[in-house]
């Protein structure tokens, strides 16, 4: 992963991606992700307020960042008390874990395609915006990093865009539903519960002759 375009992106408050409410998909459709442990990954999660929405429906959230100032800022700005502790693999793999008084918050800062190498596994994972803001040549990393974190029968609430990118590049990137087939079929049942072009976008598109994007909803269960 870019760590240096993502921390350049925070530090130049280039956050476009951070959603100002809870992510109506996510209301929508959290009855897909119940699990027994009550328990869910959140990926490059940035300073999401979904979390917020989690927590609130008594998950135990597990985010991971790559940018240490988001994971601050959200812990600031929500004025929560936290721990943080140094973790370590044999492997020499390193995350920083920020957790909140009553654990139902952790946060890990460090690189999310080696977090499966911590040994832990979900039954719910919640993709907002992952996938599609790294460069095509990730998703097959990025998609491998999902599968070790998936536990069997789990699932992935994966949403993701389609638009024209021959007229503008990502982030976000353009992630059609053949793809998404390619990457993760081998292994999960792939089903589309939702699909809606919306022109709520911004001025990137716009500017670029793009007058709507397409929001694509996944449900992806472990097989």
């Amino acid at each position: 992963m870019d760590s240096k375009f993502w921390h350049d992106v925070w530090d130049e408050g280039q956050i476009g991606f951070h959603q100002s409410e809870v992510n109506k998909n996510l209301k929508n459709h959290l009855n897909l992700l119940q699990s027994t442990e009550h328990e869910i990954l959140v990926p490059l999660c940035g300073k999401s307020l979904d979390m917020n929405y989690l927590v609130s429906e008594n998950y135990t959230v597990y985010g991971v960042e790559i940018v240490k100032k988001a994971i601050i800022e959200y812990f600031d700005e929500h004025k929560l008390n936290y721990h943080c502790e140094d973790i370590s693999t044999e492997q020499n793999v390193k995350f920083e874990s920020y957790t909140t008084e009553n654990n139902k918050l952790q946060l890990y800062h460090g690189d999310f395609h080696q977090f499966d190498q911590l040994g832990i596994k979900f039954s719910a994972i919640y993709d907002r915006a992952s996938m599609i803001a790294l460069p095509p040549e990730l998703r097959e990393v990025h998609a491998q990093s999902l599968r070790n974190l998936t536990k069997k029968n789990g699932t992935i609430l994966l949403i993701t865009l389609e638009y024209d990118q021959s007229k503008v590049n990502g982030p976000p990137h353009s992630l059609e539903t053949a793809e998404v087939q390619s990457l993760f079929s081998n292994d999960f049942e792939i089903t589309i519960i939702n699909e809606e072009k919306t022109k709520n976008i911004g001025p990137k598109f716009k500017n670029n002759g793009i007058n709507f994007v397409t929001q694509k909803v996944y449900c992806l269960k472990r097989k």
